[in-house]
């Protein structure tokens, strides 16, 4: 199901009554999750989904994105207290994965005894939530968009520029717009070559691992912590790193591709390391993208992108790798 199809059922749901009193909207990174939140907000309270009007509406209340406190929790008990002014009230938490176990354990009592006429919007991971908060909400999740869907919402790039930001988003709509930066473009640039670098090279090239760790990839936000734009920035890196990869194996199993996404000079590189590699080689390096892709999330970026420089390089020279 697309994710309009499944927004449409859920304000329809809310419209009529018949949704939960409590909703968690979840879905990728970069994923439009924030912005179905507020729609959602907009439905409840004006039966529109023009999020416009929330702003400054006195029934409309916003936690996060910074980590949501005890404190915030019982600020927000106090104003539940009253009664709405307009006769609905509705409450976003935004990435309310981030609370702590107490600060969810607060809202859970709220969630328990729901004040009449009032909606509450939990908007982030579901993993990151208690299981008893996860019990008492709606679950609605956002999947990724269709590449054609992006690449229809793209502008001010080449087609060729475009369509690299689109893929590289793995679906996530709002990743796909921030990558179509000329920041992106040459931070892509950047990974590419030390992607290529690490297949031909015994000794991993930490010192270009740590220059383009260092640039500033991920947009400066109020919302993001620093470590927050290191590790969006170390995704952006392995998923490019991904997409070279798999179009090893595609040369190396003599796929064709009518248009390339790679430019000229790393294309070569990867038709020359593509006769020296085995087949098994390259999906062994995916699948090692694979796994640091998932530990990405939860550990050091730039360690966890050491170890996969040195797992690549770990076989010796590419010259030792030949078949």
């Amino acid at each position: 199901m697309s994710n309009a199809l499944t927004l449409e059922r859920l304000y329809t749901a809310i419209s009529k009554g018949e949704a939960l009193h409590a909703l968690l909207i979840t879905g990728l990174e970069g994923s439009d999750s924030n912005k179905a939140a507020h729609e959602a907000a907009a439905v409840f309270l004006f039966g529109t989904e023009d999020s416009k009007r929330l702003d400054g509406f006195a029934d409309f209340l916003v936690l996060g994105p910074n980590r949501i406190s005890v404190s915030d929790i019982g600020s927000l008990q106090k104003e539940l207290s009253a009664k709405p002014l307009t006769g609905r009230r509705a409450a976003v938490f935004l990435e309310a994965h981030k609370m702590r176990a107490e600060a969810q354990n607060k809202l859970l009592k709220i969630l328990e005894e729901p004040p009449p006429e009032t909606l509450f919007i939990l908007e982030g991971a579901e993993a990151g939530l208690l299981p008893s908060i996860l019990s008492r909400c709606l679950i609605v999740r956002l999947g990724a968009e269709p590449l054609e869907s992006i690449l229809s919402e793209l502008s001010g790039g080449s087609e060729e520029h475009l369509r690299l930001a689109a893929f590289l988003s793995d679906g996530a709509k709002l990743l796909a717009k921030e990558y179509t930066s000329p920041a992106y473009l040459e931070a892509y640039n950047m990974a590419a070559r030390l992607f290529v670098k690490a297949l031909f090279e015994e000794i991993p090239p930490y010192s270009d691992l740590a220059e383009l760790m260092a640039t500033a990839i991920a947009k400066p936000s109020k919302d993001r912590t620093q470590n927050e734009e290191r590790r969006l920035s170390a995704l952006f890196c392995l998923r490019t790193w991904l997409l070279l990869s798999e179009r090893l194996l595609r040369i190396k199993l003599g796929m064709k591709e009518e248009k390339t996404l790679y430019g000229k000079p790393i294309e070569l590189k990867l038709f020359e390391a593509a006769a020296h590699f085995t087949s098994a080689r390259i999906q062994a390096i995916i699948d090692m993208l694979l796994e640091a892709l998932r530990k990405v999330q939860i550990a050091n970026p730039l360690l966890a992108m050491d170890a996969l420089l040195t797992e690549i390089c770990a076989s010796g020279s590419l010259s030792e790798r030949i078949i």
